[in-house]
């Protein structure tokens, strides 16, 4: 805008002849002292827009002519709302100046004078019908570069505007109703009504739903049946303010959420609803990077992890020679170009915006896919689509981590932090005060935003770990404290170190940082309470896990199909669970020992723990039809996802769409099927072998072990039987499905029949080969001895996290095993009663 300030110009004349000007800074001015004229039905008033005003006595003449009526000139006459409607033709021209009548808006409605004349005595001559007029001609002083495109659209005035703006380009439509919006009610309107008769006509046809209003506000505007921003043109804020629920916040946040849109700009042609297959947000994006630079599409891919890990701005700035800032400029343009030229982006905050409104619990980043296919890879691609939308979106959706899974929300992360801590004062103020839990729980959810209630539950599980209830006489669960002690402080010192720490480390860390002798038992019960045992009397927090959240699901998914593979209430401890992940894994993952995997299963819904490092499966619900219905959603779920997917997928996805947060194990069933560990398949689909081909496969796979009269493991399969590129997993789960058949401990088939596989697991084998040597074996030794106990060949990967399950001690010098002289559960309890020697840093030397 100029310096000069626009403004609005009301003269009014009385019936003496008097002129009164009144200066306006928006249209409720101007209505205020036009309503308030001393003489309504003979008081004449013209309206003037502009920087400065024309000699008032000038309309002298065409006032007398209209007594009671508002005039405006053609500046005013393109300024003012398009309900407030004048002449399509001026009734006078004064020294070179257009006035118009006003017809409508004022208090009055009449007819209109000018309509139907072929030509009339004071219409602009034909050379002006052409020239820009009104607020078009103020626009254009500003921005002389758009006026080509204007005069190609034959856009001239207001109404030739609202006729063809739609056909202008993205950017001078977002310009030009900028302007005319501000020019019409000013740059500090706090009246969304007044702000919605002002909207241009592409913010004024934009759904409210896709505005991201609060919950409160959207459904009240639901409720009475609001559809789109211009309708609220029709109201004003005292309405408003009558309806149900709606208060003056809800009258503000529905502003910012408009003022927000105005500064969007129109929406691309391309976020209606109907998206062709071709255009899912992946295809989008790698089409979109195609418009870049060689330079810019690196750092945009490298910063945000497409394809690759994420990098940080000096690790970029290193390769290219330059500084970080330099970096840091290039991604902040093209980010701005991708917002400016591209089409996805908007599609993308439009759909999760209207995914999260109205849920009843949260959405997992990975389940956006399972509602919407125009999301489909994106959980291929975790940590880059949190980072995408972190960085296109960051302003309106969020990405919060929650125990260890991401959820989108309309809550910016610090105010999730900030309601956590705000519960747990709240809950820590209630400990006494006879609060029943159901009371504790409604005062915690309330904390919530209206934009994020379902949030609830998960707020709730937070906030609520340190209460302690006692039950009431009439059954009610009643808070009585809140709150751990020391524990706060080995907490503390627990979240500063950067390894996990032994409690007699612990406890003299507390005397230096809190200033007071804590007893090490005392440090040993607090470790145990507020942290994870990640070997015997050493602690640590969950960022000190080795594993990445992944690799943590992953591993939990596998110890879970292991245990529930089993017979109903049998007993896992943790080194059995870890031989079985190993081989399975060839390997596993470097770092995963049996504490780490006992940290894994603690977030498991279907293992339940026993203490002492041991699981059991938890009691299937007695209740057939949830468990049936919940496989149907889990076929359905991969079946729709048109390729196998992992475990944690499905469930993230399940949760997407039902809200499951109960028990529920996925197993092979018709038509699943396992296709290897932690991926999921359908049969007919994903299987390079036919039904028919299946089942002979299975009748010689039953001739062959009847003949044998021992199990085959799943690596001796292709040894009896032609696969065909079916994998032994997959086979494994066919066969599992046939009640002549059962998968044993080990990766062994063998027959219902028999109370066993008949066959060794590497485990044992390693623990028999290192008890009956009278010295240490190398890895070499143990792997030749191991493989002709079990008649087959192992990988030495396999060998050594057999090992690692055993505790075995390893000698760095001699690079030989030996077994521990401590039994592995000698001094292992998770409530930290009993008192262990505090570790090496690496495994005890054979001496």
């Amino acid at each position: 805008m100029t310096e000069a300030p626009l403004r609005a110009f009301l003269m009014v004349r009385s019936s003496d002849g008097t002129w009164t000007v009144t200066v306006c800074r928006d249209l409720g001015a101007v209505l205020h002292a036009w309503k308030t004229r001393t003489e309504p039905d003979r008081d004449v008033a013209v309206l003037h827009v502009g920087f400065d005003r024309p000699p008032s006595h000038s309309f002298d003449e065409v006032a007398q002519v209209h007594p009671g009526r508002m005039l405006l000139t053609a500046a005013a006459k393109h300024a003012v709302p398009a309900s407030f409607v004048s002449s399509m033709a001026p009734v006078s021209d004064t020294k070179g100046i257009d006035v118009f009548i006003g017809l409508q808006g004022w208090g009055y409605k009449i007819d209109d004078p000018t309509e139907g004349a072929a030509q009339l005595e004071h219409a602009r001559p034909v050379s002006l019908v052409n020239e820009p007029q009104g607020w078009i001609a103020l626009f254009l002083r500003e921005h002389p570069s758009d006026s080509e495109t204007l005069a190609k659209s034959q856009i001239f005035d207001e109404a030739s505007y609202l006729e063809r703006e739609a056909e202008l380009e993205r950017n001078v439509r977002h310009r030009a109703g900028l302007f005319r919006l501000y020019h019409i009610v000013g740059a500090n309107c706090n009246d969304p009504c007044e702000f919605a008769r002002a909207a241009p006509p592409w913010l004024a046809e934009r759904e409210l739903t896709s505005l991201g209003l609060p919950v409160r506000a959207d459904n009240i505007f639901r409720n009475s049946g609001i559809k789109v921003l211009g309708e609220i043109a029709n109201w004003s804020p005292e309405e408003m303010l009558r309806l149900k629920n709606f208060g003056r916040k809800s009258l503000g946040d529905t502003l910012q959420a408009f003022t927000a849109a105005l500064k969007e700009g129109p929406l691309r042609a391309a976020t209606s609803e109907a998206v062709s297959e071709s255009d899912r947000l992946l295809t989008e994006l790698r089409r979109s990077l195609l418009t870049f630079s060689d330079r810019e599409r690196d750092v945009l891919v490298r910063r945000l992890g497409f394809e690759t890990r994420p990098e940080t701005l000096q690790e970029v700035a290193n390769d290219y020679g330059v500084t970080r800032e330099r970096i840091r400029q290039i991604e902040t343009r093209a980010v701005e170009k991708w917002i400016r030229e591209s089409s996805w982006d908007d599609i993308l905050e439009q759909k999760i915006t209207r995914l999260l409104i109205g849920r009843s619990f949260p959405l997992p980043v990975a389940g956006v896919e399972a509602i919407d296919a125009w999301f489909e890879g994106v959980s291929q691609h975790r940590e880059f689509f949190r980072n995408l939308v972190q960085t296109i979106c960051g302003n309106r959706i969020h990405v919060i981590p929650i125990d260890g899974l991401h959820y989108f929300s309309l809550m910016a992360e610090i105010t999730w932090e900030m309601t956590v801590s705000e519960a747990s004062s709240l809950l820590s103020s209630g400990a006494g005060k006879d609060w029943t839990e159901d009371y504790a729980r409604s005062l915690v959810q309330g904390l919530l935003p209206d934009t994020a209630k379902e949030f609830g539950t998960l707020l709730w599980d937070k906030a609520s770990r340190l209460c302690h209830f006692s039950v009431a006489e009439d059954g009610s669960r009643v808070l009585t404290s809140y709150g751990r002690g020391a524990d706060h402080i080995v907490e503390a010192i627990l979240a500063e170190s950067d390894a996990p720490l032994h409690y007699s480390e612990i406890a003299e860390r507390a005397k230096i940082k809190d200033g007071r002798d804590l007893d090490m038992r005392r440090a040993h019960s607090a470790a145990a309470n507020v942290g994870l045992l990640f070997s015997r009397g050493t602690y640590g927090l969950a960022r000190h896990i080795p594993l990445s959240d992944a690799q943590v699901s992953q591993i939990r998914s596998e110890a879970e199909d292991i245990v529930c593979s089993e017979v109903s209430g049998r007993q896992w401890h943790c080194s059995e669970i870890l031989s079985e992940i190993i081989e399975r894994m060839g390997g596993g993952y470097e770092g995963l020992d049996k504490y780490i995997l006992n940290i894994a299963l603690a977030g498991s819904r279907v293992l339940k723990p026993l203490g002492k490092m041991t699981w059991v499966a938890v009691a299937a619900r007695a209740d057939n039809q949830p468990r049936i219905e919940i496989f149907q959603a889990v076929v359905a779920i991969v079946q729709a996802a048109g390729h196998p997917l992992s475990t944690s997928e499905i469930k993230e996805r399940l949760t997407a769409v039902r809200g499951v947060n109960e028990y529920f194990q996925i197993s092979a069933s018709d038509p699943l099927i396992r296709i290897q560990p932690g991926m999921w398949g359908i049969n007919d689909r994903d299987l390079s072998i036919s039904r028919e081909k299946q089942q002979q496969l299975v009748e010689q796979l039953v001739q062959s072990l009847g003949e044998k009269q021992s199990g085959i493991h799943a690596s001796e399969l292709t040894e009896v039987l032609s696969l065909q590129g079916c994998s032994p997993d997959a086979f494994f789960s066919i066969a599992s499905q046939d009640k002549r058949l059962k998968i044993a401990q080990g990766r062994y088939v063998y027959l219902a029949d028999w109370e066993g596989s008949r066959r060794e697991t590497i485990g044992h084998a390693v623990s028999v080969v290192l008890q009956g040597s009278v010295r240490p074996l190398s890895l070499e030794e143990i792997t030749e001895s191991v493989e002709k106990r079990i008649g087959r060949k192992i990988d030495k990967p396999v060998v050594s996290g057999a090992l690692q399950a055993l505790e075995a001690e390893f000698n760095v010098l001699t690079g030989e095993w030996s077994l521990s002289r401590l039994s592995a559960d000698d001094d292992i309890e998770t409530d930290g009663k009993t008192v262990g020697a505090p570790p090496n840093n690496t495994r005890q030397a054979y001496s």
